[in-house]
Order: structure tokens, then sequence, then C-alpha cells
């Protein structure tokens, strides 16, 4: 059954953040410019896809998108849940895709292309990892069931649009063995007109790196968001997780250097645009969008906001002189870990050479 999404008003725009339930706290509060403006999208439409098991925008836990729906809410779009028995419809300013744990079906593909060539725009969000749990144990896997390099949908992306995520998970070494998959970064593309009043550092729990063609075409790709020069694209990360070693493979990993972690293409014939962003938590309540204390509008990745609000306004040719300007209050410290009390044991008496004395006289 088709779910309706609060729209929040804008006098309460300051406060919209707090529409979504507690996410996962232990982030580091960032220090932030409290004023953020946000282009107005009235009249907007923006269809969000749930059928491939996708982060939802009504999903107020730590794993879903309300506060980033409510954001776009709170400037004007409509907010709705794609059908995909039917065409895409003719009213869609966006499709929205975020972080699909199945494949994206043939017919799905069809129809998303049909609606790009009739100048459509797709907001696409992949994750490199699946989690489950199993018996209280947390289960880490590759997530090659949706979304891969070679195959469905990404083979018509890198054909029209240039676009592509890599199957592998952007780390670094930590100098102790292990890796690192957490990363924030300001290398930025400010050319692009996303990245206009983002100034990092962007942060990513976890992101597939892009392949992006920016040679002469028929549509103009640009990365947008880099990593540093020292990370590379592990392709087996899981058997690092399971063996505890690290080793780049330089025949099987992506090289080392600045990666591509989010991209735009902008076809010049039909007008349509693609962003690709190779991590699908960017904009999850518990991730990107977390906010500190919980239940507060007071962003930890304020830049994070930013430039998803810039994303979805610019797939949408949203005009740039129409903002609107939301005050966030500065995060404050997020939760802790209640301390575990573990009893000691009480120490056994030992008898002084007395006691054995009286004991072996009264014997």
């Amino acid at each position: 059954m088709r779910r309706t999404l609060v729209i929040v008003t804008i006098q309460i725009a300051a406060m919209v953040a707090a529409i979504a339930l507690s996410g996962p706290a232990g982030s580091p509060a960032l220090a932030q410019d409290n004023s953020n403006a946000f282009a107005r999208l009235d009249g907007v439409t923006i269809y969000f896809s749930e059928a491939s098991r996708e982060a939802s925008p009504y999903d107020r836990t730590g794993q879903g998108l309300s506060r980033f729906a409510g954001l776009l809410s709170a400037v004007g779009a409509d907010i709705k849940v794609l059908d995909w028995r039917a065409d895409v419809p003719a009213e869609a300013d966006l499709v929205v895709i975020a972080a699909p744990t199945r494949d994206i079906e043939d017919y799905q593909s069809a129809r998303l292309w049909a609606y790009l060539n009739n100048g459509g725009a797709l907001l696409l969000m992949v994750d490199p990892l699946l989690y489950s749990e199993k018996e209280g144990v947390i289960i880490t896997e590759m997530n090659d069931r949706a979304l891969r390099r070679e195959r469905g949908l990404f083979l018509l992306t890198w054909s029209g649009y240039g676009l592509r995520a890599r199957d592998d998970v952007v780390v670094t070494e930590d100098g102790e063995g292990g890796l690192i998959r957490d990363l924030t970064t300001s290398d930025l593309n400010t050319r692009h007109p996303i990245l206009q009043g983002v100034t990092g550092p962007l942060a990513f729990a976890s992101v597939r790196s892009l392949e992006v063609d920016a040679s002469i075409q028929a549509y103009d790709a640009q990365p947008l968001v880099y990593s540093g020069p020292e990370y590379y694209g592990e392709t087996l990360y899981v058997d690092y997780l399971q063996l505890n070693t690290e080793a780049y493979n330089p025949g099987a990993d992506t090289a080392r250097g600045r990666l591509a972690l989010a991209a735009a293409s902008e076809n010049g014939t039909t007008g349509a645009r693609i962003v690709v962003i190779g991590d699908g938590g960017i904009a999850m309540n518990g991730e990107g969008f977390l906010s500190a204390p919980n239940n507060s509008a007071g962003f930890v990745h304020p830049q994070n906001v930013q430039f998803m609000m810039n994303t979805v306004a610019w797939l949408v040719n949203a005009d740039p002189t129409q903002t609107e300007t939301f005050v966030f209050p500065t995060p404050g410290a997020t939760a802790t870990a209640t301390p575990m009390i573990v009893p000691t044991q009480t120490p056994e008496p030992t008898p002084t050479n007395e006691a054995e004395s009286a004991n072996e006289a009264s014997g």
C-alpha cells in the first residue's frame, strides 16, 4: 500500500532533520557553518524506487532516507514511490535508486532507459557491501547482487553516459597490517554546478570507485569527488576481513590514485542527466545524514547534506536564484556506549602459617 510522506513546512525548516528516528551513534561531531542555502523544488516530482530493496524515503531508522526526503519536501518537492509495473510516469522529474541489495531487472532497466531517452534524470547511490545478521553475528559480503560493473543497467549508463561503478571497495592501509575504508575528502571538482557552495569535507563510510569516460562524446561526463592518492580499490575486501591480512594486488585491484567517488553526466541530445555515487549510505539517516544529538537537526556531516541537495537541484535543473536558507544547530557530542560492569571474583582466603600449624596440632 502506498504511504504518504508528511510534508514539512518551511516555517519549521530548522527542525526538519528531526523527522527521523535515532541512527547509529559514535561518529565525531564536526564544526559547521550553520547557514545552508538549498534550491527551491516547487513543482518537482521525485520518484524513489523500492522494488530492489532500496533504502526508503519513509524509513526513519539509520538505514532509511527520511531526513533526505524531509529536506526535499521542505523545499517543495513531491515525494512518491515508483511502480515498476508501468512505465516511469511522464511527470517524474527525477528517479532515485538508493542502495539496492538486489539487481535492477532487465524490464526495469528498459523502462528507465526509455525515460532517460525522453530527457529524464536519475540518481544512483550504490553500496559496495551488504550486511546481514545470523545468530547474533554480523555477516559482511560484497554487494555482487546489485548493479555489477559489466552487466545490466551499468552496461547502458556506460555506453550512453560514460558512467559506471567498479566492483571494489575504496581503501587504504592503516600502517598496522589493516585497511581503512571510512574516508573524508575535500578533493572536489568545483567547476561543476553541483559543487557550488560545497567546500568539504565529504564523508563516505564505504564506497565503490567509479569509471568516468570524460572524452569528447554526445554526453558530458565529469567526476565530482575524488579520494586521496593513497587509496586503491580492493576487489577482495571480504577475504581481507576473514583472513585479517591486507595485500594490494595491482593485477586485480583498482590502481592506487585519485579515484572518482561520485560523477555526473548530461546527454547533450536528450538533456537527460545522471549522477552516480559509489556510497549508498551518503544520504542515510545513520551515515551521511547522521545528526548529533539524535533526533536533532545538527548534522554531523553538513557538507554531505549540501552536496546531496545540490545534486538533486542540478538533476532537475532547478532555478539557482530561487533558494531557501536553513539554519541548523551546530552538532553536539554523539552518544557513547553504556559501560558494561563486569563483576570481579571474590578472592579465596589463603591460610597463614600459624593457621596451618594450629590445624596440624588439632589433628
